[in-house]
């Protein structure tokens, strides 16, 4: 086993194709970690809460400093509300010619019928570049405060995302807190007018223990896929497809979308790019759950983005099923010299 290991190996390494060696590692682990557990943190606009999204994505932008708030408001309408908030802080160190990226990230996640979440976690990643591709790996690992946020609180219904059903049990709900770890890597890099990045994350691969009556409860692997491939159609108009997709053990998440966005060159005012964009969550192999419009300038050195989605499900007719997201991104002016390229503006 270990000689076909080695071997492997060695056939994989003398593979002429970089890229056909990252699509390759990807496919490969991205099937091995497929099970995944759906009452994960999500945002439509995904992209724009960089450390949620891939711990490999710390330190990833052009600037001194970066700084993410996000807020997302599900299902207002109905009695299950679920609300969402993320803050979250990163910079880039270059030590003795290696770079260096170190960031931190706090998430409330709460539902008037299930739980709630706070969590504090730490990144870290490193770049590497290797014939005009880059490469960076991340670590991530915090505290997750878990609690009833209401002690009557049900079973869980993945396919609403609810967890409203009534559970029958006697045992009271107590807290619980425990350590979470998440690993990513990404690539990017420059092809002409195209830009094209990918990244495979991984969530809980400790396989912590959630539960909250005192038995055990692990967490399984959440593993997610994501790309995008920004097109410059000349210096002021660009196209960026984009592309997120989740496996759980009973259903899979995808969020696709394309974005447009215009630069103001010489424009004097502090509004520097005005963008928009059309997504879909699933869709692509099942019925379409949501349909999201983002809308988003950049002011200075602000991103503001804002994105609403409309439920498309039989059940949207009864009952307010829209949800709201705001996100802000801010970048510091960079105050060393960058030696290679961060292709994807919205990092």
């Amino acid at each position: 086993m270990v000689k076909q290991t080695m071997i492997l190996f060695k056939t994989f390494f003398s593979m002429q194709n970089i890229y056909l060696k990252i699509t390759l590692f990807c496919i490969v682990i991205f099937i091995g970690f497929q099970p995944m557990v759906a009452q994960d943190v999500h945002l439509t606009s995904f992209n724009y809460s960089p450390l949620l999204v891939n711990p490999a994505n710390t330190g990833n932008f052009y600037g001194n400093w970066r700084a993410a708030l996000n807020y997302r408001n599900q299902w207002a309408g109905t009695g299950s509300a679920y609300s969402t908030a993320i803050a979250s802080g990163d910079k880039l160190f270059n030590l003795r010619g290696q770079k260096i990226g170190a960031g931190v990230m706090f998430i409330n996640d709460q539902t008037n019928n299930g739980i709630q979440r706070n969590m504090l976690l730490a990144s870290g990643s490193y770049f590497y570049e290797y014939a005009d591709n880059h490469f960076s790996g991340g670590l991530q690992t915090g505290i997750v405060f878990l609690s009833p946020a209401n002690p009557n609180w049900g079973l869980y219904n993945p396919e609403r995302d609810d967890h409203s059903n009534p559970n029958n049990e006697t045992t009271p709900v107590d807290k619980q807190n425990y350590v979470d770890v998440n690993l990513g890597f990404m690539w990017w890099r420059s092809i002409g007018i195209f830009e094209p990045q990918a990244g495979i994350a991984f969530a809980h691969i400790n396989a912590p223990n959630q539960s909250l009556n005192g038995g055990t409860d692990k967490i399984p692997i959440t593993s997610k896929l994501h790309g995008s491939l920004k097109t410059k159609l000349n210096d002021e108009i660009y196209i960026t497809p984009t592309l997120l997709v989740a496996n759980n053990n009973k259903s899979t998440l995808t969020v696709f979308g394309v974005n447009g966005g215009y630069r103001l060159l010489g424009n004097r005012s502090s509004v520097k790019e005005v963008y928009g964009g059309l997504y879909l969550r699933n869709g692509i192999a099942s019925e379409i759950n949501d349909v999201a419009l983002m809308l988003g300038t950049t002011v200075g050195r602000l991103d503001i983005v804002l994105s609403y989605d409309l439920n498309m499900t039989s059940m949207s007719q009864s009952k307010n099923l829209s949800s709201f997201e705001i996100s802000l991104v801010y970048k510091s002016l960079s105050t060393i010299l960058n030696s290679y390229s961060i292709p994807c503006e919205r990092f």
